[in-house]
């Protein structure tokens, strides 16, 4: 039960994360260091039943990564720091399904964007989407299935 509590908390950050970047198209710094909490939490009750480096070290990565798209103007600075959080959490071992769930939220965006169900603006001639409520989207969507797996496993 108390492992549920840093999952609780994340999804209602990233739910405000949400909000926070389709209104303003902006992602504030408290929610990013919010998140990297809940993850701190969250390894520190015990829920992981993989070490932590991995995590660590994967987060670090994407970091990296994400550092070099941020300086080449493809990705917003929020976004990457939501992101790298995001990969900390899912570690390597739930690297495939986030990225299928991100793939999939992202697209789902887009086409709500196209349809303008949802915002987008124009960028020195481009048009834009906040990314940010993709990969919300997706790390919740990730956080119930690791959670709907955890209570199965723990029935069986």
């Amino acid at each position: 039960m108390p492992a549920n509590i840093a999952a609780a908390m994340t999804v209602v950050i990233l739910v405000a994360v949400i909000v926070e970047d389709l209104r303003f198209f902006r992602i504030r710094n408290v929610f990013v260091v919010a998140l990297l909490g809940c993850f701190a939490l969250d390894a520190v009750i015990g829920r992981r039943a993989e070490p932590l480096v991995p995590h660590l070290l994967f987060g670090g990565g994407g970091f990296l990564v994400l550092l070099i798209m941020f300086a080449r103007g493809w990705i917003g600075g929020g976004d990457a720091k939501l992101l790298t959080s995001a990969l900390l959490w899912t570690g390597p071992s739930d690297a495939v399904a986030f990225s299928l769930l991100l793939m999939i939220t992202t697209l789902g965006y887009i086409a709500g964007a196209h349809l303008a169900w949802l915002p987008a603006r124009e960028v020195r001639g481009r048009r834009t989407i906040p990314f940010g409520p993709s990969i919300s989207a997706a790390w919740i969507l990730l956080v119930v299935f690791q959670y709907l797996d955890v209570d199965r496993s723990q029935n069986n």
